[in-house]
């Protein structure tokens, strides 16, 4: 635009030239040591890998164990009977920010296999839920979990509907997304999965609901998987006087 101008005295000229070369030569210097220092490096990059996989592993177990010891942990037993048994169980975030937990007794697998959590709102039906599953992941990733003593068998899949969902782009409602999630939950499952589904049949009418849920239990009855499920639903609670496979608590 010819609108800006650039002024040098000229005695400042061979100055100017004399500063770029010496940042040249810099540059040049600082490339030459690096290529030493790569080719040295090549030569013992096996050694170097190996030593980095092993300080991965070693970081993970102090990790571990640092955390164990923080939330005043207990070594797991891994069983090979279908079965979560835990004693005095407490959420590992619940333990990070309150003095006075409520601890809960778990069990699942021994004389039944799907476990039915009723109760009224904020009552702990969902922090049961969570706690159970989050202990038997913690399990499965070698920690040591917060409680008095467990038996967990160690399940190939864990798949669970918690949060409710809503996608105004895809056009679910809230009970869409919940029902979707559950589709894909029981395409996939086995009798080596525990299955997690909080506020089972809720977000339609309530005999709907009732029907629907009482449905999906009987399906993962067949596929002969654990499951514990939390409902507002009081119909399911009859399940358990007609099908030793189900079991309430509340």
């Amino acid at each position: 635009t010819n609108l800006t101008y650039f002024i040098e005295p000229s005695s400042l000229v061979p100055l100017s030239n004399k500063l770029r070369q010496i940042e040249i030569e810099i540059k040049a210097e600082i490339d030459r040591i690096i290529l030493i220092l790569s080719s040295k490096l090549k030569e013992i990059k096996e050694e170097l890998s190996k030593n980095q996989k092993l300080l991965t592993k070693l970081d993970i177990v102090f990790a571990k164990a640092k955390y164990s010891i923080h939330l005043k942990a207990q070594k797991p037993q891994l069983i090979k009977e279908k079965i979560i048994d835990i004693q005095a169980m407490r959420h590992p975030i619940l333990v990070e920010v309150k003095d006075n937990i409520v601890e809960n007794d778990f069990i699942l697998g021994k004389t039944y296999n799907c476990l039915l959590i009723t109760g009224s709102n904020t009552g702990g039906k969902t922090i049961a839920l969570k706690t159970a599953g989050l202990l038997t992941l913690m399990t499965k990733a070698g920690l040591f979990i917060p409680c008095l003593g467990a038996k967990i068998y160690p399940y190939k899949n864990i798949f669970c509907d918690i949060s409710k969902e809503q996608s105004l782009e895809q056009g679910f409602s809230t009970f869409s997304a919940h029902i979707k999630n559950i589709k894909d939950i029981l395409d996939n499952i086995d009798d080596n999965s525990l299955v997690l589904l909080d506020e089972l049949g809720s977000g339609t009418d309530p005999i709907e609901g009732a029907s629907l849920a009482q449905a999906i239990l009987e399906f993962i009855k067949e596929k002969n998987t654990q499951a514990v499920i939390t409902t507002h639903l009081g119909e399911l609670k009859a399940l358990k006087y007609s099908d030793s496979y189900f079991e309430n608590a509340t």
